[in-house]
């Protein structure tokens, strides 16, 4: 007769040792077991997952590098017909493990991952309309009360964020056919103090724009500055503005005509350049120093790509 190992009869930090040897698929199985596994599980301290709802391909765990876990794909699971199945694709697997519990939906679903990988946030992901899955009342009643992490969009903007008004990231875009964001949407965007926002087609940045902006880090892929402006940018911000700004990236379109003039933008500025390698900005060009009075230090880096602009402490 084959022996059982007493998993449970074990002390609290000797059980922790064990789960910690388990395989992602074990823990998941563990962890639905009752309340104790569950929270055995979570202080395992996992490393944390990045949970995605998508309104195309329903929720996903990423499990970087090891694989990901897909649910809430079909439309029983999106109605709550049926339990949802959780499809676990590991990287050295050849197939993927399936795994169901009896009265865990999408939602609780959700909820026991955040809880056993210790992830407050999920991320939200709206593509184009036609194609989605889940309608954006489906989104909403999924998501209600849970806090996002990323938002991103790629039409309808403003019905979306009305749904989902409190972020730590948006991204937004729109379709070709969608007309231009209203000016009263588009300022209520901008100082909502929301950390990150990267802008794509939907709001053309230009120097008054940016002025008003509460954020700490900013990419726009329509900035509309001319070399001028941006020196404006960079006297002003000695001088107090945009005080939460940390980082800055505008990718000029049609990248190969655009070209800066250095002289221009620092113009009138007292900078000191220095020649060294950045890995964060993938930059061996000259980096250009600033300082404000107060000791804080803005770092302007231009090329073929963009124009750079980062503060330190």
């Amino acid at each position: 007769m084959a022996s059982t190992f007493p998993l449970f009869a074990l002390p609290i930090k000797a059980a922790k040792k064990v789960f910690e040897h388990l395989e992602v698929i074990e823990l998941i199985i563990l962890s639905t077991r009752s309340t104790r596994t569950k929270h055995l599980v979570k202080s395992v301290k996992l490393p944390v997952p990045r949970i995605e709802f998508n309104a195309h391909l329903g929720c996903t765990i990423s499990l970087s590098p090891r694989g990901d876990i897909l649910f809430g794909l079909s439309e029983p699971e999106i109605d709550s017909i049926v339990p949802s199945t959780l499809r676990i694709r590991l990287n050295f697997s050849d197939a993927p493990s399936y795994f169901r519990k009896p009265g865990f939906f999408v939602r609780e679903w959700l909820e026991h991952f955040m809880c056993i990988f210790n992830q407050p946030l999920v991320d939200a992901r709206f593509g184009l309309g036609q194609y989605s899955r889940y309608t954006l009342e489906e989104a909403c009643k999924l998501l209600e009360g849970l806090t996002i992490g990323r938002l991103s969009m790629y039409e309808n903007a403003s019905e979306i964020i009305r749904q989902f008004p409190i972020m730590d990231t948006l991204h937004v875009n729109k379709s070709d056919l969608e007309p231009d964001l209203s000016e009263d949407f588009i300022k209520k965007i901008l100082l909502g103090n929301i950390p990150s926002v990267e802008l794509i087609r939907a709001i053309p940045l230009d120097l008054n724009t940016l002025l008003m902006m509460n954020t700490i880090d900013i990419i726009s892929h329509q900035p509309l500055l001319t070399d001028k402006e941006l020196n404006t940018f960079l006297k002003l911000w000695l001088k107090g503005s945009n005080p939460n700004l940390q980082k800055l990236h505008l990718r000029y379109p049609g990248l190969h005509h655009r070209t800066f003039d250095k002289n221009v933008i620092l113009r009138g500025i007292k900078n000191k350049e220095v020649n060294e390698e950045d890995f964060v900005l993938m930059n061996t060009s000259p980096i250009y120093y600033i300082k404000k009075r107060d000791g804080t230090l803005g770092q302007v880096y231009f090329d073929f790509p963009g124009f750079y602009f980062r503060t330190r402490p």
